[in-house]
């Protein structure tokens, strides 16, 4: 995946032979969103751009603050969002 979408961001629980989490944010989704309003949201016409998604053996509160985390720093960090 990363070589046929350079610039794009994958985080994975390395060196633990037990699933945790993966995270993706493609680079063409990202640059296409940075070229949009930026909102995150659906339109009224069901338009979506899937920014990023993330892979969980659990979904709690501690993989939600993860993904958004990942997600803030690959949209150019706080400042920006």
């Amino acid at each position: 995946m990363l070589k046929s979408n350079l610039g794009s961001n994958v985080e994975e629980n390395k060196g633990n032979p037990i699933f945790m989490i993966l995270y993706v944010c493609l680079k063409a989704c990202r640059d296409s969103f940075m070229l949009c309003r930026p909102i995150i949201g659906r339109d009224g016409n069901d338009h979506m751009l899937p920014l990023a998604y993330v892979v969980v053996k659990v979904k709690n509160k501690e993989t939600w603050n993860l993904f958004f985390e990942w997600l803030i720093e690959d949209l150019g960090g706080v400042e920006l969002c």
